[in-house]
């Protein structure tokens, strides 16, 4: 008596398609940190070759030389570009994004601050440029709120719908 109803060609054929299936993931994956790498290495290069320098801009305009040159350290400036490059690389992976010129506060958190409005940016220019997706996210937020006074439930059967005598 068989256990397996699956005859030895089909069990062959779904050990391919499994193959298959790793084998289109692991593609799939390494584009994906391929594109990201890529990316990084694309901002570094641009921060780098633009003009200014990031440490006169740190230490502020009214700063000595020795401002300057004590903010180029303090921002690693002073190593070589590789050095850099992977301390970047570095930063990224373990979530230690560094600090903004700007603000001096860490970058993640100067994110999570910006990130709501432009969510609430997205979500409208979403629902000015694609009516049918507007409809659709417009649709579930209402689906989605909680009851109120005047809206205790959905109604249930049509009947319902229909204000009676």
């Amino acid at each position: 008596m068989l256990l397996n109803p699956m005859t030895k060609d089909e069990s062959v054929w779904n050990r391919i398609v499994e193959r298959a299936g790793q084998r289109w993931w692991s593609v799939v994956f390494s584009g994906l940190l391929s594109v990201v790498a890529g990316v990084i290495i694309v901002t570094f290069v641009i921060a780098r070759v633009i003009p200014g320098d990031p440490a006169a801009t740190w230490a502020g305009p009214h700063a000595s030389a020795a401002q300057v040159a004590a903010a180029r350290r303090f921002l690693g400036l002073d190593r070589p570009p590789l050095v850099q490059l992977l301390a970047y690389f570095g930063g990224i992976l373990s979530g230690n994004w560094g600090l903004s010129i700007h603000t001096h506060q860490p970058v993640l958190s100067d994110i999570g601050t910006a990130a709501p409005a432009s969510l609430e940016l997205v979500t409208a220019a979403l629902i000015i440029a694609q009516p049918d997706m507007g409809t659709t996210i417009v649709v579930c937020a209402i689906a989605a709120a909680p009851p109120t006074a005047s809206r205790t439930a959905w109604p249930r059967t049509p009947s319902s719908w229909v204000p009676g005598p």
